[in-house]
């Protein structure tokens, strides 16, 4: 079976292909689309059809492409020497529920914090 929209809306497909895609406009691969200009979306969207058209038909076939480009650009690009995953924060488009969470506590948080006043001497 082709490639097809229902295909794209799979989380982990649109994931892979994110970060593939990422990784060709030789951005770093974990950068969300919605942080892209509006030219930058729109070579993003031509490079994934060029991508995607290359795909074979059957699904396990495509299947196994996108995972390998998936796991080679994680491989090379993302997990290195200097993966700090402190710093990647959980895409709000995948898990809307945790990032509201997120926030949540962070403004509770700050809401918390004593006040400091300095003292002079």
């Amino acid at each position: 079976m082709v490639f097809n929209l229902d295909d794209f809306k799979v989380v982990e497909n649109a994931d892979r292909l994110r970060v593939v895609i990422m990784h060709k406009m030789q951005y770093y691969p974990l950068k969300n689309f919605k942080e892209l200009s509006t030219r930058e979306q729109s070579r993003f969207n031509t490079l994934l059809n060029e991508y995607i058209a290359t795909f074979p038909d059957n699904k396990e076939d495509w299947n196994l492409i996108l995972q390998n480009d998936f796991n080679e650009v994680c491989v090379n690009e993302i997990f290195t020497a200097d993966f700090d995953a402190s710093k990647i924060l959980a895409s709000s488009y995948a898990y809307p529920e945790l990032s509201k969470k997120i926030d949540e506590e962070e403004s509770k948080a700050k809401e918390e914090e004593p006040i400091e006043e300095s003292i002079e001497e």
